[in-house]
């Protein structure tokens, strides 16, 4: 049988499960840091730039960006996503090391 773990992966590689990340235009490491956390998990083709949105009050920006990122993923058709920021840190290392959560 098939554990919860192995379906969750089969779902990300299977291309079912993309992610979408907010990042800001001017934030090129970042830009770095999230592509490859991100490719350690998903295929690069499931992997999705969303442009931050620079707003005089920021936590205005992040929501737009936010909000940008479910549109974008809703309508690809996708019933599930993944939405994070450039700065996400995972708390674990590969794909391989999901499965023992």
């Amino acid at each position: 049988m098939e554990s919860r773990g192995d379906s969750f992966l089969w779902c990300i590689y299977r291309g079912m499960i993309p992610a979408y990340f907010i990042n800001l235009d001017k934030d090129t490491d970042r830009l770095q840091h999230i592509q490859g956390v991100l490719s350690d998990i998903f295929l690069p083709e499931h992997i999705h730039r969303i442009s931050g949105v620079v707003h005089k009050e920021g936590k205005h920006g992040c929501r737009l960006a936010h909000i940008r990122a479910h549109v974008q993923a809703i309508s690809h058709g996708h019933p599930y996503y993944l939405i994070c920021e450039d700065d996400l840190t995972p708390l674990v290392g590969d794909s391989k090391e999901i499965l023992q959560y």
